[in-house]
């Protein structure tokens, strides 16, 4: 039971961390974009 939890908590950690990645590439590309005139 623990195994399976800990498991579910390193899903949700490497989701998290995924969302946030892809956050800041979006905010990258967003920045690039208004960069170019």
């Amino acid at each position: 039971m623990f195994i399976y939890y800990y498991l579910l908590n390193l899903q949700a950690i490497t989701n998290v961390s995924e969302m946030i990645r892809n956050r800041m590439i979006i905010f990258t590309l967003v920045n690039e974009f208004k960069a170019d005139p």
